[in-house]
């Protein structure tokens, strides 16, 4: 059977961001070029693109397509066998990228997007490249007559409710290619040197003289990549630069980089903020997946009576009546025990009522485990209350 490899497309583009790609990989591999077009939020593209899929799959996208690859990561880590970002970014909206980006859907819904194209395109691209490549200029601009102001509103309204890429970072469990033209300016080779720092042992490529339309602009180079990227052997990847120790515990000595570190804090912070947020949302389902299957969990007003088991976690949760709270979380602080184990320490607030007219402030002490499918999850969350007001 032959494996599979889904390309994901990014901001107003479509499957001929990829047509090198695809007719190339194709002799050997089937290839998907899922439409996003449709599409308002990151999460919704995410999970159209998984219950398309297959079981097992290899992932690449390009630009907003490789923050969309990453959110799936996050959903299903377990059914990606690799992973390729290029051309893209982890970091959160930007001052004043809002309104850049109104600005151009402006432009589009009041000129057209022809008129669009001539002012977004040339900075996607190495500088001058469509003053000289007549055929990527008309393939290019083909592509984004093909599309209208309602996709752009779409895939703006994405890209600017971006969730936290750095979260889905910390759940790769696979091989990796980091790839870059080197005259990106939009997303530039500086950019994709810190995702690579917070994913050890993945390959960098820097595609010379291509701009952000890589797959475009050098689409022999990106070929290439990819097909060496796809020779790659399964299980080469993240958890081999710490560890190949994840169902059974390692020797308690640190033995993490910085960056690994980094990587792994950031996910239990994601996790502990999330944990609030479901609490708050009544997501039952979503608290009691937070947990190992022997989890415990005490509450800071009932520290002395834990329950026990993901399954009585979630009976808890899912029984406990309705009221209007907002949790908040401040001053966490992880400690790695070992490359599969960790503890944390956080304060709580917790502001409930109509009003928010009752307040308690507490503390929570967690143990936390890596699991086979990448998530750090709870193993022990114990709270305590300091104040009540």
């Amino acid at each position: 059977m032959r494996e599979t490899i889904i390309l994901l497309p990014g901001l107003l583009c479509d499957a001929s961001v990829w047509e090198h790609q695809v007719r190339h990989l194709g002799r050997e591999y089937d290839v998907h070029v899922p439409d996003l077009r449709h599409f308002d939020t990151i999460a919704a593209m995410a999970r159209h693109v998984l219950e398309e899929a297959p079981e097992r799959f290899s992932l690449a996208g390009h630009s907003m397509g490789a923050r969309v690859a990453l959110e799936m990561v996050r959903m299903a880590a377990d059914r990606i066998d690799r992973l390729a970002l290029l051309d893209t970014g982890i970091h959160p909206v930007r001052d004043g990228e809002a309104d850049r980006r109104q600005a151009l859907i402006e432009l589009g819904e009041r000129e057209g997007m022809e008129a669009l194209a001539r002012v977004w395109l040339p900075p996607m691209v190495s500088k001058g490249r469509l003053d000289i490549d007549a055929a990527l200029r008309e393939r290019l601009h083909a592509m984004v007559q093909r599309m209208d102001a309602r996709v752009h509103r779409n895939h703006i309204n994405a890209l600017l409710g971006r969730p936290d890429a750095n979260a889905a970072l910390a759940a790769v469990r696979c091989p990796v290619l980091v790839g870059v033209g080197s005259e990106d300016a939009w997303s530039p080779p500086a950019q994709h040197e810190e995702i690579v720092a917070a994913l050890p042992g993945a390959v960098y490529q820097v595609f010379e003289g291509s701009g952000h339309m890589a797959p475009m602009e050098s689409p022999e180079a990106v070929t290439e990549a990819l097909k060496q990227w796809m020779a790659l052997p399964l299980g080469r990847g993240v958890e081999n630069h710490m560890t190949r120790e994840v169902q059974a515990d390692a020797s308690p000595s640190m033995t993490a980089s910085p960056s690994e570190f980094w990587a792994i804090e950031r996910a239990i912070v994601s996790q502990i903020h999330r944990f609030a947020q479901a609490n708050d949302a009544h997501d039952h389902d979503a608290l009691a997946e937070m947990f190992t299957p022997d989890g415990s969990f005490a509450r800071p007003t009932a520290p002395e009576a834990p329950v026990s088991g993901r399954e009585a976690i979630r009976a808890f949760f899912r029984d406990r009546p309705a009221r209007r709270t907002r949790h908040v979380m401040a001053n966490i602080v992880v400690d790695l025990l070992s490359p599969v184990r960790a503890s944390a320490r956080s304060y709580v607030v917790l502001y409930s009522g109509e009003r928010g007219e009752n307040v308690l402030v507490g503390d929570f002490e967690d143990e936390l485990r890596l699991e086979p499918d990448g998530i750090w999850r709870f193993s022990r969350r114990s709270g305590s209350l300091a104040f009540d007001y």
